[in-house]
């Protein structure tokens, strides 16, 4: 899989499990995000919450799953987990 994260505006290809392994601090919740350009609203605890806030922010947000570093707007969008 590869992943994708905003660096002074390029696009790097990164290892997910290298990347992953390098960030222990981060998790794995809900975010509210937008594609172009790419943002991160805000984390919520489920993706029943992330989709109720997406619906309030109009046209090209959408909840999704992501891996993020809580207090920081960094994040990588992920596959939904699953059940």
């Amino acid at each position: 899989m590869r992943q994708y994260r905003r660096v002074y505006d390029l696009e790097v290809n990164v290892s997910h499990d290298d990347y992953a392994k390098s960030k222990k601090d981060w998790i794995y919740t809900w975010g509210v995000v937008r594609d172009e350009p790419i943002i991160m609203v805000g984390a919520f605890p489920t993706k029943a919450a992330a989709e109720a806030r997406a619906r309030t922010m109009g046209e090209g947000y959408k909840a999704s799953y992501i891996f993020h570093l809580p207090g920081t707007d960094e994040f990588i969008i992920e596959e939904e987990p699953r059940s």
